[in-house]
Formats: C-alpha cells, structure tokens, sequence
C-alpha cells in the first residue's frame, strides 16, 4: 500500500521537521507487507514450525496431538481471507491452551531475520516502478519527472538489494 500526504496536510502527525522550508514536498509511506513484498513463503514456515514447536510441547507434557497440517495453498487463502490465527489453529488440530501455545511460538518467530530471506518481491511491483521509469522518460514537465526520479530510485534500491528473487 502506498499512501501520499500532501505537503498542505492539516494532520501534524505527518508533518515533518524539515517542512519549515517553503519547497513543496510530499511525503510517501510503504507498507512492505503486501502488496509489494509477498510474505506467503515466511508466514506458511512460521505456520509448520509453530505446529512442530506446540507439538515438542505437548509431547514433553504427555498430551498426545492428532495435527492436521493445512496446505500452503489452503494456509494462505485462510491469511487472505483474514482469517483469525485462532481459527487456524482450531483448523490444524489445535484447541484450548495448545492454541494458546501455538499463537505464542508463532509470534516469537515470525519477525526473526533469519526467515526475512523466504519474502519476496511481487512481479507486479516490478512491472510498475518499470513503467514509471518510462513515463519518467517521457514526461516533459519537470515536477512529474523529479517525482518520478525518486520512485525509479526506490526501484533501484528494491531490486538492487538483498532480494534475490524477482
């Protein structure tokens, strides 16, 4: 998602320091969490090792689980229908404490930066910070193009950095 503020906002939680200056800006916010980066491969791996940790735990406590493990597919059209983990879990074999179990090792380990690799960059995100590369190129005013400048250099640094697949 991506969200511009005018530079005349009447909302002061997105002014900037720097705004004391008259030069018009505007501000851009990125939410790297959807549409523009594909979290799918990380969260389904949250998912199995939440289960097998939730699994250890009851296995060291004498409660034996009957898991039934969702699919990617089936995981991640549960996520894009929003879904509550809860009803996940309930789905997977899970109730009572062991969802509570479950929630609480899926939550310590999503965010760990060594599963931060299965995320991906989507196609579409691609294609469109190409095609403003090309209106860039082709626009004749100046405010469009130097507006344009930076989102191409936010493609550059997207695709140049640490995300390999593309």
């Amino acid at each position: 998602m991506l969200t511009a503020v005018a530079p005349d906002s009447e909302n002061l939680q997105y002014k900037l320091p720097s705004e004391a200056d008259s030069s018009p800006r505007m501000t851009v916010f990125c939410d790297l969490d959807g549409p523009i980066v594909d979290v799918s491969d990380r969260y389904y791996t949250t998912y199995q090792q939440g289960l097998a940790d939730t699994q250890a735990a009851c296995d060291a406590r004498g409660i034996n689980l009957k898991l039934h493990i969702l699919s990617k597919q089936q995981f991640w059209q549960m996520k894009q229908n929003r879904v509550p983990d809860t009803e996940i879990a309930k789905s997977s074999g899970l109730s009572g404490e062991e969802i509570h179990i479950f929630l609480g090792c899926v939550s310590r380990i999503v965010n760990q930066p060594d599963l931060l690799h299965l995320d991906r960059i989507q196609r579409s995100t691609i294609a469109k910070l190409r095609f403003s590369q090309t209106v860039y190129q082709h626009s004749r005013h100046s405010d469009d193009r130097c507006r344009l400048s930076q989102l191409y250099s936010l493609k550059n640094r997207i695709v140049g950095g640490s995300c390999r697949r593309i």
